[in-house]
């Protein structure tokens, strides 16, 4: 018998050899990446604005598609543990009615987030949505239907369910809620709580709301791009020093979600920048208004949703092909999230972001050609607003540019394999 050191340390090697081995895969045999972030009580991380929650000290490895990609620091969102008997809208009416406005995260013509906290210093996202008509309540139910189909997806197949927004509790209700005001509470009486409501309304006169509790997140890509404008020459090192590969981890959550989301039939149909978060430096795809299941696949294996006469998704993001066919297909979200991490990565696109709702073929076919070139000029792809080294920069540009082509785009999954496999090969 050795000594309990040496019997300690041959179990623990055991342990992570079968574990590890397990569960892994090497892309095609390439070297398995791995990035540890070591996090502790005391960093701030101001470039995502981490200022609402402290971070831990230890890390847990994160796995895509066969590669350890990234360490993170584990957290739990405030909210995602409530008992499954609470009640039948996730989170109990004590909690409920406990909530304290905040701060005001976001403000649209019919839909508000606020920050709010609950009992025990629990803060959470609340969005609050005036419902109009039948086409409002189709939009956010589906959102809510298909967040929840997504999490039961990623149970069923082990996959990691952060990747996609959470919905933690929605209702319908009557009335709106109080006016806003730090520290002031969102239901001040129980009228909204005892009408609290998961039917379809069949009247609108007066208006109906759509409250739903979500977890908080730290920032979406455009409001990050915004705080961080500057860009910097490829080969030095950012001011506020990220880890390396980061960016290259980042992009293939990304596309891994991507490939998660279209393998369960879910085409997302407004992916932008400001549609997907950073979770303690993980990103999150969120607001799944627009999108739709797709049961019907065809034979050429594209997965897309027809609805003629209408186009969804924002201007900027749209694919020309989507809006001739009056369709959302698997190909737009990829042209939509291979803009997104460029504007992410290298700055502004040149025609910007826009909330337009309707443009015609001639004004998206501009766009894509506009931006196709943008990808194609090599001064707009010399700098970043991050450490790149120029391994980085090509692969993160194959991605891309594979993602937006106009024939023959890379699918998700592709592109993930091809992150995967040249993250192997890079050396720092």
């Amino acid at each position: 018998m050795g000594s309990p050191l040496w019997v300690f340390a041959t179990l623990y090697l055991s342990f992570k050899f079968v574990v590890v081995r397990s569960f892994t895969f090497p892309c095609n045999e390439r070297p398995v990446y791995q990035t540890f972030i070591n996090v502790h009580d005391d960093d701030t991380y101001d470039w995502f604005l981490l200022s609402r929650r402290k971070s831990l000290s230890r890390t847990i490895p994160f796995i895509v598609s066969g590669c350890i990609v990234n360490s993170v620091p584990s957290l739990t969102f405030a909210g995602t543990s409530f008992k499954e008997d609470e009640s039948m809208f996730g989170i109990g009416n004590d909690e409920v009615s406990s909530l304290v406005y905040k701060e005001m995260l976001g403000a649209g013509s019919f839909k508000t987030v606020y920050m709010v906290e609950g009992t025990l210093g629990k803060k959470y996202a609340l969005s609050v949505q005036k419902l109009r008509g039948k086409d409002d309540v189709r939009d956010a139910l589906q959102g809510i239907q298909i967040s929840d189909y997504l999490q039961e997806e990623m149970k069923k197949t082990g996959e990691n369910g952060n990747l996609f927004e959470k919905i933690l509790a929605w209702w319908i209700q009557p009335t709106a809620l109080s006016d806003f005001g730090s520290d002031k509470s969102v239901f001040p009486n129980t009228l909204s709580l005892t009408q609290r409501t998961h039917k379809v309304p069949k009247k609108f006169l007066g208006s109906k709301w759509l409250v739903a509790l979500k977890p908080l997140y730290d920032i979406d890509l455009k409001h990050f791009s915004q705080k961080f404008p500057q860009r910097y020459p490829v080969g030095t090192q950012f001011v506020h020093n990220l880890p390396r590969g980061y960016v290259l981890t980042i992009a293939l959550h990304l596309c891994h979600a991507g490939r998660l989301m279209h393998k369960a039939g879910v085409v997302h149909r407004d992916i932008k920048p400001k549609n997907i978060m950073l979770s303690d430096g993980i990103p999150v795809i969120i607001d799944f208004g627009f999108s739709r299941v797709v049961n019907n696949i065809g034979k050429d294996g594209r997965i897309c949703v027809s609805e003629p006469g209408r186009v969804r998704g924002e201007a900027s993001y749209v694919l020309a092909t989507d809006v001739k066919e009056s369709k959302g297909c698997q190909e737009g979200d990829c042209y939509a999230m291979g803009k997104s991490l460029y504007e992410f990565i290298f700055g502004q696109a040149l025609n910007g972001s826009s909330s337009k709702v309707s443009i015609t073929v001639e004004e998206a076919e501009h766009r894509n050609s506009m931006f196709l070139s943008l990808l194609e000029d090599h001064h707009s792809v010399q700098s970043s607003r991050f450490m790149l080294s120029e391994g980085e920069r090509l692969l993160l540009l194959e991605v891309i540019r594979g993602l937006c082509k106009k024939t023959s785009p890379l699918s998700f999954r592709e592109a993930e394999m091809i992150l995967c496999n040249g993250m192997g090969k890079i050396q720092y």
